[in-house]
C-alpha cells in the first residue's frame, strides 16, 4: 500500500529539511508548487532543488504539467534544471518549446535560458535559428538570447552579436557587451598562459609579499637574507619598494602571495580599476612576465564577489586594453582590489609554485608550511645542531629545518604511526637530500630522550589532534624537554597558553628569548624560543 499524499503544509516542511530527496507520491504535489497560487507562495528555489535530486523522475511529470493550460514559466525553469541534473527526456522539449513560435513568449523565454546554461551544439544551433527567425522577438526574448548566445560562444554566435542594433535598449546593450566579453575569453581559452617570476621587469617595481599576521619581522628578515633589498614590514605584508623581478620575493618561505603594487585612482571604482589595469606600464608589466594570452581575474580585499563591478570593470579593460582578457576561471593573474589602501595587487595565479610541493600527505590540524618555515628560522638554526621534533605530524617543520641550512642530525617522533609514514613520504618527496637526513620513529613524547638535543622545533597538537587537556599535556612536555635539551639548547615552537605553559617551562630551568603572536588560521597562538 502507498504512502498518503503529503498535504501542503508537510510538503513545506519536508522542502525545509536539508537533506530531502522527494519520492514518487510527492512529485506531483512539487510540481503544483511551481504554479502555486496561495499567499504566500512556496520557496521557490526550495521547489526547485528538491526536483533536481529526482530528476529523471521528475521529467515526465514536469512534461505532464506543461502541456495542460496555462502552464507556470516556472515549470520551464525546473525542466531546465532537471536536464542539467542528468534528466535526458527533458532536453528536446526544450530545443522544440526555443523555435515555437506560438508558445507564450514567457516560456520560450524560459526554455531559452534554459538552453544557455545547458550548453551543447543542439542547442547553439536552436538558439541560433530562433535568432535568425525572429525580427520581431520580444524584447525580453532577445535580451535572454543574447546572454545565451554569450554562454555557448562560438563565431556564428559572435557574428550574430555584432550586427545587433540594440538602440535605445541600455539592458540590452549591456547584455550583448557582456556576451561579447565571454565569448572573446571563451576563444582564447585554447592558448595556454603561463607566468615566468624568473624574468626581469621593464623597470623596478614596488612588490607586496602576504604573509600570515606577526610574522611580519621574519619574513622582512628572510626577504633580506634572499638579496631583496628596501623591504619594510606592515600589518599582515613586507613591502619591497622597487625589485627589478618578482621571482626572489616570491620564493620567500614565509610568504603567502607576492604581488605588483599598482596605485588605485581616487573615483568610480569600474573605472579607477581598469585605468590602473590598463596603464601601459602595467600591461607591460604583465607582458613582460607571461607568456600566452594575458588572462586576469577581479578579487577584493574585504571578500564577496560585487558581480556589478566585476563586470563593469571588465568591459572598461576590454575597451582600454583588449591584450588584457578577464576569465575568472582560467587566469594567469588575480587582480586584488583594495579600495581603502588605494592600491591593486597583481599575483600570479599562472605559476607553478614550488616552495612545498613536497606536501603530498596530511594529517588533521597539520602546519602550515609558513607557519613551519617560521619556526625554522625562528630556531637561530646552526649547523652542528640535532634537532627533534616530538609531535611531527607529517614531517612540515623538520623539512623546513632541512630545507634551511645543515644540521648534525634531525629526528622526528610521533604516536601515530601512519603520520610517520605521511612525514616519510613527504620528505621523499623534498628530494634525497632531506630525506636521508631525517630518522622517523614512534614515540611518546613525554618520554623519548634522543641523546644530544641542542634544539627542539614543533608545532605540537593544539587541542584537535589530542583527547583532553592540550595545556596541561604540554606543560609536562616542556618539563620534560628542558632535562632533554644540552644546556644553550633552544626550545623552538608553537604554544597555545603562553602563560600557562610558560610557569612550567621556567620552572624547569628554561628562559624565554623570544615570543611573537602570530595568526594560525583564525586562531592565535604564541610563537617562542626558550633556551635551558
Amino acid at each position: 500500500m502507498g504512502r498518503s499524499a503529503r498535504t501542503r503544509d508537510q510538503l513545506l516542511a519536508a522542502l525545509a529539511q536539508a537533506g530531502y530527496t522527494p519520492g514518487a507520491g510527492d512529485l506531483a504535489a512539487l510540481v503544483d508548487l511551481l504554479g502555486d497560487s496561495v499567499d504566500p507562495p512556496a520557496p521557490l528555489d526550495l521547489v526547485l532543488r528538491a526536483l533536481d535530486r529526482a530528476a529523471a523522475a521528475a521529467a515526465p511529470v514536469l512534461l505532464a504539467r506543461l502541456a495542460q493550460p496555462e502552464p507556470s514559466p516556472h515549470l520551464v525553469r525546473a525542466l531546465g534544471r532537471v536536464a542539467r541534473a542528468g534528466a535526458t527526456a527533458a532536453r528536446a522539449p526544450l530545443l522544440a518549446l526555443v523555435g515555437d513560435v506560438g508558445a507564450p513568449v514567457r516560456l520560450r523565454r524560459e526554455a531559452v535560458i534554459a538552453l544557455g546554461k545547458l550548453g551543447g551544439d543542439d542547442a547553439r544551433a536552436a538558439l541560433l535559428a530562433r535568432w535568425d527567425a525572429g525580427a520581431d522577438l520580444d524584447p525580453a526574448e532577445r535580451r535572454a538570447l543574447v546572454e545565451a548566445l554569450g554562454k555557448l560562444g562560438g563565431a556564428d554566435a559572435a557574428a550574430r552579436l555584432a550586427t545587433l542594433d540594440d538602440g535605445a535598449d541600455a539592458e540590452l546593450r549591456r547584455r550583448r557587451q557582456r556576451a561579447e566579453l565571454m565569448i572573446s575569453r571563451d576563444d582564447q581559452r585554447a592558448q595556454p598562459s603561463r607566468v615566468d617570476l624568473a624574468r626581469p621587469l621593464p623597470r623596478p617595481w614596488p612588490l607586496v609579499v602576504r604573509c600570515r599576521l606577526g610574522l611580519e619581522e621574519l619574513l622582512a628578515e628572510e626577504l633580506r637574507t634572499l638579496g631583496v633589498r628596501e623591504v619594510r614590514a606592515a600589518t599582515g605584508e613586507v613591502r619591497v619598494e622597487a625589485a627589478p623581478a618578482l621571482l626572489p620575493a616570491a620564493q620567500a618561505r614565509l610568504g603567502l602571495v607576492t604581488g605588483l603594487l599598482v596605485p588605485l585612482p581616487m573615483g568610480d571604482l569600474p573605472a579607477a580599476i581598469a585605468a590602473a589595469l590598463a596603464a601601459p606600464a602595467t600591461v607591460a608589466a604583465l607582458r613582460a612576465l607571461t607568456d600566452g594570452p594575458l588572462r586576469w581575474r577581479l578579487a577584493f580585499a574585504g571578500g564577496g564577489h560585487r558581480r556589478g563591478v566585476v563586470w563593469q570593470t571588465a568591459q572598461a579593460v576590454r575597451a582600454a586594453a583588449p591584450v588584457l582578457v578577464n576569465d575568472p576561471t582560467e587566469s594567469a593573474w588575480e587582480v586584488v582590489v583594495d579600495p581603502d589602501a588605494g592600491r591593486l595587487l597583481l599575483t600570479p595565479k599562472g605559476w607553478d609554485d614550488p616552495r612545498f610541493g613536497y606536501r603530498v600527505g596530511d594529517v588533521p590540524a597539520a602546519s602550515h608550511p609558513t607557519i613551519a618555515a617560521a619556526l625554522a628560522r625562528l630556531s637561530q638554526p646552526r649547523a652542528d645542531d640535532v634537532v627533534w621534533d616530538p609531535f611531527c605530524g607529517s614531517g612540515t617543520e623538520l623539512i623546513e629545518r632541512a630545507r634551511l641550512g645543515p644540521a648534525a642530525r634531525l629526528v622526528g617522533t610521533d604516536l601515530d604511526p601512519r603520520a610517520l609514514a605521511i612525514a616519510a613520504g613527504n620528505a621523499a618527496a623534498a628530494g634525497p637530500d632531506v630525506a636521508a637526513r631525517i630518522t622517523w620513529s614512534e614515540g611518546d613524547a613525554c618520554v623519548l630522550a634522543p641523546d644530544g638535543v641542542t634544539c627542539i622545533l614543533s608545532n605540537p597538537p593544539l587541542g584537535r589532534r589530542i583527547r583532553g587537556d592540550a595545556a596541561a599535556l604540554l606543560a609536562r612536555f616542556v618539563t620534560h624537554a628542558a632535562t632533554v635539551l644540552a644546556p644553550g639548547g633552544r626550545l623552538t615552537w608553537v604554544s597555545p597558553a603562553p602563560e600557562r605553559i610558560g610557569a612550567a617551562a621556567r620552572a624547569a630551568g628554561l628562559h624565554l628569548e623570544h615570543s611573537l603572536l602570530a595568526d594560525l588560521g583564525g586562531y592565535q597562538a604564541a610563537l617562542e624560543r626558550w633556551r635551558r
